[in-house]
């Protein structure tokens, strides 16, 4: 395993604990078999480094996407003007329609392929064909968690006999919904995970409709059912709880359930709920984000930090979630619910790492008062270096290389996307 020198680094952005970010200047950073062994100004560079200068440079820990739909990247930028509900029923059609593994296939590499542009090297997944993102996006070299949607035993068995012990892969369950009509088979779906000591990703309460129906037909809220049924605990993941109640949020934090949201997708579908970002992060509850499905729109976990921060204090009306806090708690909850040990450049820790340009146009003048704000809030650094476990697996003047090795799935998905009215979501019928 190669070694590795990042010199004298502008600035270097880690979270220091859940609730605070630090930031180095001028610091060189030491990698010897994957491990972060120095941070300082005196580290001794071992024999054989490749080195970066990264000088006009800023490093921060590498991202993990919470939660994905990998293989809706056929859809990107699709059906822009629908809400929620419409647009589940015109996805539907397009599904039944035009997916299959293959499609999954193509559709994960180039979500992948921009994850690791934008510095995520890890994600948890929920989609049909997870095999197909998995052999997608390893090759990538980026971790995956994923698994079966409501799979019966023998279906979880197979996945897992293929999955269990591939480096890099973490199975899980997958929930796609609450749904009042299925609650015997939800139950049974949370028995296989005990059984097999699997997580469960689950959405759940993400709209004000979902919520009401589910009370009416069982009299209990959505969460609240999952904690009267003993069915919350510290390996569920509740995706997109935009209709939480106060009630609901003291069960999570009781049975330390984790919390993930998606704001971007959350705006662009007319939600109209907000989960208690504050109260839960306050009852430390493990919360952070993902990108959801093509209505994410970008794959980027810093434009992801920066909505939640800003929908929260449009809605609140208040500035008490702040932007250091906010970005260490996000950043180390995601390698937590992934489970990898990382998000901080600490020694002893995984170099899993992304080296940023500065831009000198977009960001002058910068300096550690500025930094995050500008980092977060204006969005404008590009990766140069993304690396894992010590090895760079992305480094920007090679980027066309990367275009070339993946112009199979362009290819395939400019031809899939022939048949989408895109403004619509609407099929146009043509010869295959």
């Amino acid at each position: 395993m190669e070694n590795l020198r990042i010199r004298n680094a502008r600035f270097i952005i880690t979270p220091n604990d859940l609730n605070n970010t630090i930031i180095y200047e001028r610091k060189d950073i030491i990698v010897e078999n994957g491990v972060i062994t120095c941070i300082g100004d005196h580290c001794s560079k071992p024999r054989g480094s490749l080195v970066i200068d990264a000088s006009k440079q800023v490093v921060t820990p590498a991202y993990i996407n919470a939660h994905t739909h990998a293989g809706t990247s056929f859809l990107r930028g699709s059906i822009p003007d629908h809400e929620y509900w419409d647009l589940i029923k015109t996805q539907k059609v397009i599904e039944e329609k035009l997916l299959t593994p293959e499609l999954v296939f193509h559709s994960s590499r180039l979500s992948c392929a921009e994850m690791l542009l934008n510095g995520i090297i890890g994600f948890i997944d929920m989609y049909h064909y997870p095999e197909e993102t998995i052999k997608a996006c390893i090759d990538l070299g980026l971790y995956v968690s994923t698994g079966p949607i409501m799979p019966v035993e023998e279906e979880l068995k197979l996945f897992l006999s293929k999955f269990k012990n591939v480096d890099r892969v973490f199975p899980i369950i997958n929930i796609p919904n609450m749904n009042y009509s299925r609650l015997e088979e939800l139950d049974n779906i949370f028995s296989l995970a005990k059984k097999y000591g699997l997580k469960i990703q689950l959405h759940v309460s993400e709209t004000r409709r979902e919520v009401f129906l589910f009370k009416k037909y069982t009299e209990h809220w959505p969460i609240e059912y999952l904690y009267k049924n003993k069915l919350l605990g510290e390996n569920v993941y509740l995706v997109n709880p935009n209709w939480v109640s106060s009630t609901e949020l003291e069960y999570i934090s009781e049975e330390r359930a984790s919390i993930i949201l998606c704001p971007h997708r959350s705006m662009r579908l007319a939600i109209g709920g907000f989960a208690p970002v504050y109260e839960a992060i306050r009852k430390n509850i493990p919360l952070t984000v993902g990108t959801g499905d093509f209505t994410g729109d970008k794959i980027n976990i810093l434009s992801e930090i920066r909505e939640l921060l800003l929908l929260y204090r449009h809605y609140y009306k208040d500035t008490r979630l702040r932007l250091g806090a906010t970005y260490s708690y996000v950043v180390l909850n995601g390698y937590r619910v992934m489970g990898i040990k990382g998000g901080y450049i600490k020694e002893g820790y995984p170099a899993n790492l992304v080296v940023y340009d500065i831009d000198a146009l977009k960001n002058t003048p910068l300096h550690s008062g500025n930094l995050l704000s500008r980092f977060i809030l204006g969005n404008g650094f590009i990766p140069h270096y993304i690396v894992v476990d010590g090895h760079i697996i992305y480094d920007s003047s090679k980027h066309d290389e990367l275009v070339k090795r993946l112009e199979d799935s362009i290819v395939y998905l400019e031809h899939i996307s022939q048949r989408i009215n895109y403004e619509t979501g609407e099929l146009i019928e043509q010869a295959w």
